[in-house]
């Protein structure tokens, strides 16, 4: 799917992190991109494909945590990671989704730090990271088999929302996922 470069939600997303707009206008986009909806694509009218956006997906993630009972904080952390992602991974890179899954995932970085610093062993890492049913198990098998020194790379690179880094450390330069 060929993805643009920007959107009224991407804009709207820039616009609250970077303290342009107010958490209300972005309430507005995100609810315009919901009604936009995903795309329907026919190669057999018996049996359409719904494609869903890596807008609508972001979309439907600000939303949840909108309409929840989190911390206003917390829409803030990951709307800028969301943002972030945005910002530093080609719109076509066949890894976009799984790296907005990892952006949503607030408590990986806390889960990959307590495991370097000692608090949790191997073994609740790796549950940790089993129990998220949305990754691939590809992606899940990437995570728990690095190396200690990936796995500190990988800290700072979420810690400072430098997705093109996550996106190399995770899945390489390939350019498809695994």
């Amino acid at each position: 799917m060929n993805v643009p470069e920007s959107s009224p939600f991407r804009g709207a997303l820039r616009a609250y992190v970077r303290g342009e707009s107010d958490r209300e206008t972005l309430r507005n986009e995100i609810r315009a991109e919901l009604l936009r909806g995903p795309s329907l694509i026919r190669y057999d009218n018996s049996d359409p494909d719904v494609v869903s956006s890596p807008d609508l997906d972001a979309a439907m993630y600000l939303d949840m945590i909108l309409d929840g009972p989190d911390d206003p904080s917390s829409l803030d952390e990951v709307a800028a990671a969301l943002h972030a992602v945005f910002e530093n991974v080609s719109p076509n890179d066949p890894c976009l989704p799984q790296l907005l899954d990892l952006a949503r995932h607030r408590s990986l970085l806390d889960r990959i730090r307590r495991f370097l610093d000692g608090h949790i062993d191997h073994g609740g890492f790796d549950l940790f990271v089993s129990r998220r049913s949305g990754w691939s198990e590809e992606l899940r098998d990437c995570l728990t088999g690095m190396p200690r020194y990936e796995l500190e790379r990988l800290a700072t690179a979420l810690a400072t929302r430098d997705f093109a880094s996550v996106r190399r450390l995770v899945f390489g330069d390939e350019g498809a996922p695994f």
